[in-house]
């Protein structure tokens, strides 16, 4: 919320008896307080931890599963006198970042915090800048933050403005901007695939109308839903492994900020729900359950309190890894890098224009496709195709050279596949024993380069594994 309306609020004694509240809920959800904290704002979760934001301060405190607060860590540079929403999320350690640490949001910059709170870094981890049109992203008041899990974003930690922009940002800080609603952007999630046509797109609440956005990964902003949530606050995945925190009985948290207080859910409340969304509102409209069905969306009540909601967080105790795990790297990246955990992704490919044409000038000039994969029976064929989001059918990347090698799970040797496709974008491999094998393609950039300019500018490649039907990963096509 914004902070006039905030302080408004507190000003005119609005704050109600959370004891009292709680009787009164009508759904059939189990809230109860949890913790209480001095005007709460974000909220990250995991199986063994929980940190909080405060307003106005700069400080994030630390809870144990008992319920006891205690402090954390203080951002540096918080500007004195200022009032500022912070909000968290807990890396997943996908994509190239390293899992467990903890993002904290200030207006159009994001702070990297280590688990253990300490040491806080002097400087940000990204300054996010104005975007195409000028707009600043949040600068002064807040913005929200989360991770993508699925793939669709490159696993790259996503941003939204209360301006309406929407960035994504790497492993190593990088922001590439997504698109804008123009709206009052809140907490942004991605849900699975599995969630029906939005499934991998984000989805992100506006406090103003109500509306839930969904952003795909070409940039296309729709609002997908026949219903609105009062002062909707937060998007977020019931994770398919809810469970508590530590020995809390909590899977959700939420702040609760005009009751001083950490609210939680117990996992049972969540049972059944996994890969379906809950909207929270900052309206007095509860915790609203969207579900997929029969190719639309139905929304129903999971909570009914009327007290105000900021942030919140889900408890995931066995984030599953995307099947396959496939990742977009950059040049020289190894087979022992990608299994061993610390290949780097790659974000982009930027390419320009010359006479309506894609130049040759494309960077990098070339890229490598990782992705594991387990194969049950004999002579298995797998293969690797390639799509990408263009209007105008731009080309797909070639294989470079017939790069396109099985490695067994050590990466100590490696077998040619049979390149396939158009433009030799694809590989096919027949696995004699059953396994669990790496493949390792390695494409040149400059086969696309003399192509009509894609339509639109930006587009997304995607790599397909036929192993489990999984995406595999994308990389976008930018123009510079």
């Amino acid at each position: 919320m914004r902070r006039a309306k905030k302080l408004a609020a507190l000003a005119a004694g609005l704050c109600c008896l959370v004891l009292a509240a709680l009787a009164g809920s009508a759904s059939a959800s189990n809230p109860s307080v949890f913790a209480s904290v001095t005007q709460p704002i974000g909220v990250a979760a995991a199986p063994g931890q929980l940190i909080v934001s405060e307003y106005c301060t700069g400080d994030l405190d630390s809870i144990t599963d008992t319920g006891v607060v205690s402090h954390f860590a203080s951002i540096h540079g918080y500007p004195v006198g200022t009032c500022i929403e912070m909000y968290l999320a807990i890396s997943p350690g996908l994509g190239g970042f390293a899992p467990n640490d903890i993002y904290v949001t200030q207006g159009n910059l994001v702070w990297k915090i280590p688990p253990s709170g300490s040491p806080v870094p002097s400087s940000p981890f990204v300054t996010l800048p104005a975007d195409p049109s000028g707009n600043a992203c949040g600068t002064g008041t807040h913005s929200g933050i989360t991770f993508d899990e699925v793939g669709t974003f490159g696993f790259d930690m996503i941003v939204t403005c209360n301006n309406g922009d929407v960035w994504k940002v790497d492993n190593l800080g990088n922001p590439t901007f997504v698109a804008s609603t123009g709206t009052f952007l809140e907490g942004p999630a991605i849900p699975p695939l599995s969630f029906g046509a939005l499934g991998g797109q984000i989805l992100a609440a506006d406090e103003n109308s109500g509306n839930v956005f969904a952003i795909s990964n070409s940039g296309a902003v729709t609002t997908p839903f026949p219903f609105t949530v009062t002062g909707a606050e937060s998007v977020h995945v019931v994770p398919p492994n809810p469970c508590s925190f530590g020995a809390s009985n909590g899977a959700l948290f939420s702040a609760m900020y005009q009751d001083n207080a950490i609210w939680k859910w117990p996992p049972s409340d969540l049972s059944g729900l996994g890969g379906d969304i809950l909207v929270t509102s900052e309206g007095g409209g509860g915790i609203a359950l969207v579900t997929p069905s029969g190719g639309s969306y139905v929304m129903s009540q999971f909570s009914s309190e009327t007290n105000q909601h900021e942030g919140s967080a889900l408890v995931d105790c066995a984030v599953p890894p995307p099947s396959p795990t496939g990742i977009i790297a950059p040049t020289q990246t190894t087979c022992q890098d990608y299994t061993g955990g610390t290949a780097q992704t790659l974000g982009q490919v930027n390419y320009s224009v010359v006479g309506g044409k894609i130049g040759q000038g494309i960077n990098p000039g070339v890229f490598f496709y990782y992705t594991k994969i387990t194969t049950t029976t004999v002579n298995q064929v797998v293969t690797v195709s390639q799509s990408n989001t263009s209007t105008n059918n731009t080309p797909l990347f070639g294989i470079l050279n017939g790069q396109a090698w099985l490695y067994p799970a050590d990466c100590s040797s490696h077998t040619s596949g049979t390149v396939t496709g158009p433009n030799g974008s694809g590989a096919s491999y027949t696995i004699p024993t059953p396994g669990t094998y790496i493949i390792g393609i390695k494409y040149q950039t400059k086969t696309i380069a003399g192509a009509p300019a894609p339509l639109p500018a930006d587009i997304t490649y995607k790599f397909t594994t036929s192993l489990g039907g999984s995406t595999g990963a994308s990389v976008l096509l930018k123009k510079h």
